[in-house]
């Protein structure tokens, strides 16, 4: 929180975490009980006053609206959409888009830690970015007509 409120330019917390905190028997402390309610206090304003500052710096710089982006991911899509994007994209809805949705299935995120001698490790958190710097295959319409095709065979 310390490093957000710098990066923000706004007040940061003036009281410091206790790990006595992450014990249930703090209710039974009324002076560790008040220190926590003070520090989370502190932590709830200063979040709100970076989260602030953070709008009023993308309203003004690319005018878009950070409580309407539920993640980072739609931020980057509306920002590139409003000031790169040339042509629009076009949207598939209805039955197709129905139809396209069913192949996606929900993935898995596991974490190991990795211990080994003699190992190799490659970093492929995301190759979606690499992807998406290639050409697409075939044009707008040729997809979508391709879609209208595999859309009307029952599966």
């Amino acid at each position: 929180m310390k490093d957000l409120c710098k990066n923000f330019g706004v007040e940061g917390k003036s009281s410091s975490y206790n790990i006595k905190f992450n014990n249930l028997s703090l209710f039974e402390d009324n002076e560790l009980l008040k220190e926590f309610k003070k520090y989370s206090l502190q932590d709830s304003v200063a979040l709100l006053d970076a989260l602030l500052k953070a709008q009023t710096i993308y309203y003004n710089k690319y005018e878009v609206d950070l409580a309407e982006a539920l993640s980072t991911s739609t931020l980057s899509l509306r920002i590139f959409r409003k000031h790169l994007l040339s042509q629009n994209i076009p949207i598939i809805k209805g039955k197709h888009d129905d139809f396209i949705r069913k192949s996606y299935l929900g993935g898995a995120t596991d974490y190991y830690q990795g211990v080994g001698e003699g190992v190799y490790c490659y970093d492929v958190n995301s190759l979606y970015p690499l992807a998406m710097k290639q050409g697409m295959p075939g044009d707008i319409i040729g997809e979508y007509a391709l879609i209208l095709r595999i859309s009307s065979v029952s599966v």
